[in-house]
């Protein structure tokens, strides 16, 4: 079983990543609404070899599986801390077909697979084989024809409960299935709510993340209804307010059919209630762009349907939930086949922090990106380790006060 990785306080089909023109992005140098001191970073350079004082945070052994070409270093100054990751899995332990191993992350291990209602019967997802690597598959592979949703999934929870938090995952659906809910192959035109990708909760509600319903805090990153494509829950609002009077929610942007999909969102709630200083960045790769935005005045865990008592979480599942699949027209469950990788939750102070690697000196010039866990961090030396599909020539940085720095 792998051992809890955690740095000091601490998405392949190729896609033509274009900055898309979003407010309140990450900035390229100092952030003065949040206090950043940033800068371009290019004085910083990349040397391979050597070896990581705390973790490789990589290897695997599945599908195109083990390391490459060893621990890569970035040099530099005002890097800050990074992030505490307490979950890495590309599912690169196992073959296609092999159920995933609860304790096969390269960070962290999964507690279980879950047994939410609505078609999720506690048996273990297994491995898909897509694209060159491993993937977890949402449904039983041997069972796509059914007209129930025969969904797999997996559950985690946390040694400690958190507010703070960063998740991104990858997902795709093969060439020829479907998305939940969509009318066809390689299409996304949800009919209803059909998709709740991830659903964060508290593991003392059982093993359903819904736990909004029951009083307790509940957010789905992203629940997918109609064109509606954005952080929300049961119990709790998720909010940012730009004119500082009413409420607006995140959205991401669309998603391609045909391509793979990174998602990743980041939340610090407020200093107190009402205060209306949280913060949220969100992130959507996507049919050849990234889409991404921060707001500073936000709200990401005010209650919303119920009375609140504990506004924390220390569990989610993936998928949260999938269903509605025929309404308005849409094609039912028959050869749905959402798959995950790249799962990554950091928690804690400083977890917006992250390394984005990519084959070009910007993000808008990539044709691949990935987001990967450092193996170390500090003000002055970064170090990690790429699987081969991830050694890409070119490293960016956001540091844990929103600050974009490229090509260090």
């Amino acid at each position: 079983m792998n051992s809890l990785y955690s740095s000091t306080w601490p998405w392949c089909l190729p896609l033509l990543l274009l900055v898309a023109a979003c407010g309140n992005e990450e900035s390229a140098g100092p952030d003065p609404e949040n206090g950043g001191s940033g800068g371009s970073g290019g004085s910083g350079g990349i040397a391979a070899g050597g070896s990581a004082a705390g973790g490789s945070g990589a290897g695997g052994a599945g599908a195109g599986g083990g390391s490459a070409s060893g621990v890569q270093t970035i040099t530099g100054a005002g890097f800050g801390s990074g992030p505490t990751v307490i979950l890495f899995d590309s599912f690169s332990t196992g073959s296609d077909g092999d159920p995933v191993a609860l304790d096969g992350p390269e960070i962290g291990a999964w507690a279980s697979s879950h047994n939410h209602a609505y078609g999720f019967d506690g048996t273990l997802p297994t491995l898909r084989a897509y694209h060159n690597r491993n993937w977890m598959a949402a449904r039983d592979v041997a069972n796509l024809a059914s007209t129930s949703a025969e969904g797999r999934g997996l559950r985690h929870v946390a040694a400690q409960p958190y507010t703070e938090f960063r998740i991104s995952f990858r997902v795709v659906c093969p060439d020829g299935f479907l998305f939940p809910g969509t009318t066809g192959p390689n299409q996304t035109d949800f009919k209803a709510s059909n998709w709740k990708m991830t659903w964060f909760g508290l593991s003392t509600e059982g093993n359903a993340a819904d736990s909004g319903s029951y009083g307790g805090p509940d957010v789905v990153i992203p629940t997918i209804v109609q064109s509606w494509h954005s952080p929300a829950g049961n119990g709790l609002s998720v909010s940012y307010f730009d004119d500082d009077v009413e409420g607006d929610r995140p959205s991401f942007a669309s998603m391609s059919g045909t391509h793979e999909s990174l998602y990743s969102y980041y939340q610090k709630d407020e200093s107190s209630l009402g205060a209306k200083d949280g913060v949220l960045q969100w992130w959507i790769a996507s049919g050849g762009t990234i889409a991404r935005q921060r707001k500073v005045q936000s709200q990401p865990m005010v209650a919303s349907n119920w009375a609140i008592a504990n506004k924390h979480f220390d569990m989610f599942i993936a998928p949260g939930w999938m269903g509605n699949t025929t309404v308005n027209g849409g094609a039912g469950f028959p050869n749905v086949l959402p798959l995950y990788a790249d799962v990554y939750l950091a928690v804690g102070p400083n977890s917006s922090a992250m390394i984005v690697v990519s084959d070009a000196g910007t993000l808008a010039a990539s044709t691949k990106a990935y987001i990967l866990p450092p193996s170390t961090w500090t003000d002055t030396e970064i170090t990690f380790v790429p699987r081969p599909w991830e050694d890409l020539s070119h490293r960016h940085l956001v540091l844990a006060d929103g600050t974009l720095r490229e090509d260090v």
